[in-house]
């Protein structure tokens, strides 16, 4: 069966609304509706009959109040996914000269250490950067991978110690009197 592209536009707007609807509460409904190369889709987490249009390209437009559901202090509020967990762990350590930086985020039984950024940069000269769980290397640049430029490294999700163990995040020396600047962004939980 072919779907020509006017009509693989609508079912693409068509699922747009859906996924629109899904976030919108609890008691959704919805009529849908040809009109004039649009879909007109009336529905709502409540009886406030909010209409929303979709264009056969795919663009939304929404009229009258949008539900956005309980609010954070009811039982049934919405799940918040936080972008670090409560436990924060970050810092900003600079080492002696010729002297390697290292930052311990310790062991906590039943959790996660979860790294999310990690920054370095020597005033001089140039190191590697080493992240261990507990004995195991779990990341490593090459020698003179951080200078004197910020060398940044995100992981998203975080880079995560095995539960329950130690994880260390290292620059190694700059070399002879020159600093080290080590930036852990970081949570436990």
């Amino acid at each position: 069966m072919m779907i020509n592209r006017l009509g693989m536009k609508k079912i693409i707007a068509f699922l747009l609304f859906v996924v629109v609807l899904a976030g919108l509460g609890t008691s959704i409904y919805a009529a849908v509706a040809r009109i004039n190369s649009f879909v007109a889709i009336v529905g709502g987490a409540d009886e406030t009959g909010n209409v929303m249009t979709v264009d056969v390209n795919g663009a939304a437009s929404i009229k009258g109040t949008v539900d956005q559901g309980v609010s954070a202090t009811s039982p049934n509020a919405w799940t918040q996914i936080p972008v670090q967990s409560p436990t924060l762990l970050n810092s900003s350590t600079t080492g002696a000269a010729n002297s390697a930086v290292a930052v311990t985020l310790t062991a906590t039984p039943n959790v996660r250490n979860m790294i999310r950024k990690v920054s370095a940069y020597c005033s001089a000269g140039s190191a590697n950067l080493t992240i261990a769980d507990g004995g195991t290397t779990i990341f490593n640049t090459p020698v003179g991978a951080v200078g004197t430029s910020i060398f940044d490294s995100q992981w998203n999700p975080g880079l995560a110690s095995t539960t329950g163990n130690v994880a260390t995040i290292t620059l190694g020396a700059c070399g002879v009197s020159n600093a080290g600047t080590l930036i852990i962004q970081a949570d436990r939980g």
